[in-house]
């Protein structure tokens, strides 16, 4: 599918991650004629793909209450505590609603047919659903599935989103240039195969461009991942909150030259442990909970121990357990094989990667 030199929609949509395709079933679902576009050739090419570890649901003996102070309290009190409420209130709905029973997102289950929550960094109780160790990819490709069986919504991908369209810059009207509020009226994008610029023009634009981890060394996320969607906000004269504020996940698959590569936290959930190069643990000196302090604590206690013993990585030691989590975590267990690491017999080196882009 290709776009038009001028196209239009009711509702553009740029990013094909698990925020713009549920936008897009949201929009379409009232009547909106809907245009995503996405730059990478496959929709399916996103940091929603890579993420693993799962999704926060409801466990054992949880409520809103516990999950709003967990978040809370991993963010250092830095969040806004209404904020943090709804997301507790309304996002186990949506994810019962969404991916459990309208989607039937194939989530691990216990022998007994009941859902397998795993325990995860900063979480007081077992809380996290997930699909192995493919989470993201699942709820991805079920998503768009959905995205693709639903009229009224095009996906055009391969078009990179140059600028955003407003009155402020693009009116002709000199009322309109000069008027104190400022309207989005779409977006000017570039086709990838042709380098053709088209115009899109629409009532509602929604960026789900994704973060900006790429823009360092390490990182978990996509190439694209660069903040084009945040530049182009702020072109239009957005507020933007928050930017310093970089999530590093404490885990990423270290081999010299070769991509980073997520280790999922259930990892450590399930067991495995921080070593240095000589096999000491060193996550205890730092925060009560060790290997499942808040991520920035696992982080930056990382960062310390390799400052400590001027090593290049540390390790994830999975003991005993190794062919039970090599079973249990198979993405990972593939992964690290193509690097000659048998996670079953030996340690999986890793650093913090820049993981989440907390801000907006």
């Amino acid at each position: 599918m290709t776009l038009a030199d001028r196209d239009r929609c009711d509702v553009l949509i740029l990013g094909t991650g698990v925020a713009g395709l549920a936008a897009a079933l949201t929009a379409a679902r009232a009547g909106a004629d809907v245009l995503l576009i996405c730059r990478p050739s496959d929709p399916a090419a996103t940091n929603t793909w890579r993420a693993q570890g799962g999704i926060i649901f409801r466990g054992e003996g949880d409520s809103p209450e516990l999950l709003a102070k967990d978040i809370l309290v991993a963010g250092a009190d830095y969040g806004l505590a209404e904020a943090a409420r709804f997301l507790a209130e309304e996002g186990p709905r949506c994810v019962q609603e969404w991916l459990i029973e309208r989607l039937a997102v194939p989530f691990d289950r216990t022998p007994g047919g009941r859902l397998d929550l795993a325990l995860e960094g900063a979480h007081s109780v077992p809380r996290i659903l997930h699909a192995a160790d493919k989470t993201g990819a699942v709820i991805e490709q079920a998503l768009l599935a959905e995205v693709r069986r639903t009229p009224g919504v095009r996906i055009v991908a391969g078009v990179q989103a140059v600028d955003l369209l407003t009155t402020h810059h693009q009116s002709r009207r000199a009322e309109d240039r000069y008027a104190l509020d400022n309207r989005c009226l779409g977006a000017y994008a570039i086709e990838a195969a042709t380098s053709r610029v088209c115009t899109i023009l629409a009532s509602a634009t929604v960026l789900a461009t994704g973060g900006a981890g790429a823009l360092y060394i390490h990182t978990s996320n996509h190439p694209g991942s660069i903040g084009s969607g945040f530049a182009m906000a702020s072109r239009a004269g957005a507020r933007l909150l928050n930017l310093e504020f970089i999530q590093f996940h404490p885990t990423c698959l270290y081999v010299p030259g070769a991509p980073r590569f997520l280790i999922t936290e259930s990892l450590r959930g399930a067991g495995a442990r921080l070593v240095n190069r000589e096999g000491e643990r060193f996550m205890t000196k730092h925060h009560p909970l060790g290997e499942l302090a808040p991520r920035d604590v696992v982080a930056r206690g990382i960062v310390d121990e390799l400052h400590r013993t001027d090593s290049e990585c540390v390790f994830l030691d999975l003991g005993e357990n190794g062919d039970e989590l090599a079973t249990h975590f198979p993405n990972v267990s593939e992964n690290c094989l193509e690097y000659g690491i048998d996670i079953r017999r030996e340690r999986i080196p890793v650093v913090p990667a820049a993981h989440y882009t907390c801000g907006g």
